[in-house]
């Protein structure tokens, strides 16, 4: 069973460039999304803190200023 979403990128490179999609192109665009695919699935776990920090670190100095606004 083949994968659409790689035969869709195919399919679209043989559209843009009038000639047959190489291997090795083929073996890269594989390679590319199944590392991007491992690293948000590695990355997942840890977003709910990382997320709490990062909201602290966007709002903090907006919560000290706004009241100099009103």
């Amino acid at each position: 069973m083949r994968c659409h979403f790689f035969d869709n990128i195919e399919f679209k490179i043989t559209a843009r460039k009038n000639n047959k999609c190489p291997r090795w192109v083929k073996t890269c665009i594989r390679l590319f999304f199944g590392g991007l695919t491992f690293f948000v699935a590695v990355a997942f776990p840890f977003l709910p803190s990382l997320s709490l920090l990062l909201l602290g670190i966007a709002f903090v100095p907006m919560s000290y200023a706004y009241p100099c606004f009103m």
